[in-house]
């Protein structure tokens, strides 16, 4: 009924209408931080060393479980990142993202979400992909090769302006050493 509610509506706000503000503050700050602490443990730290015992152990069957989880984390991380602002406001977001990351983690939840979502997409623009990722490693490989190019003719010209004030610093010490305070003080009028 509409009174029952109220009722609970009122007792709820009285509730936390009576805890300080920078209370809610630091339950939600410990909140956040607990989640992306567990995220990170759950959905980077685990299958990083799972992955790598995988390897050890020479076990390709479990291989391709973990390169679906890595595929599948990259997208997700991808659109995380991307969709931040819209997701962080999202209620209760951190814990969904969470147990999202456990099923994940477990043996088939990242093998599924990659053949049913993923393996499509990928296959249907793989040629397109491999494309693109060319021309950004050519275009990557051609920027350091001239910036290579561009830092070592500027060594070389400093280097040359150096070794030339250097030079000329050491013919005048060294001449000014042999004259005579007599030619010294010519040369001194003369200026």
């Amino acid at each position: 009924t509409q009174s029952t509610w109220g009722n609970k509506a009122s007792l709820f706000f009285h509730l936390f209408s009576s805890v300080p503000f920078e209370t809610l503050n630091m339950l939600l700050f410990l909140r956040l931080l607990t989640s992306r602490v567990l995220c990170a443990f759950i959905g980077y730290i685990y299958p990083a060393y799972a992955s790598l015992k995988t390897y050890r152990r020479q076990r390709p069957s479990e291989y391709t479980q973990w390169l679906m989880y890595w595929v599948v984390n990259a997208a997700l991380t991808i659109i995380d990142y991307y969709g931040s602002f819209f997701f962080d406001n999202m209620p209760l977001y951190p814990e969904v993202r969470l147990a999202f990351f456990v099923w994940l983690v477990m043996p088939k939840g990242a093998a599924r979400l990659y053949k049913k979502y993923m393996a499509p997409i990928l296959e249907a623009h793989e040629e397109k992909i491999d494309t693109h990722l060319s021309e950004i490693k050519r275009r990557v490989s051609d920027t350091a090769m001239d910036a290579g190019r561009k830092g070592m003719d500027l060594i070389k010209a400093k280097s040359f302006e150096i070794l030339s004030a250097t030079h000329q610093r050491a013919v005048s010490l060294a001449t000014q050493e042999l004259l005579t305070p007599k030619t010294r003080t010519t040369i001194q009028q003369i200026e």
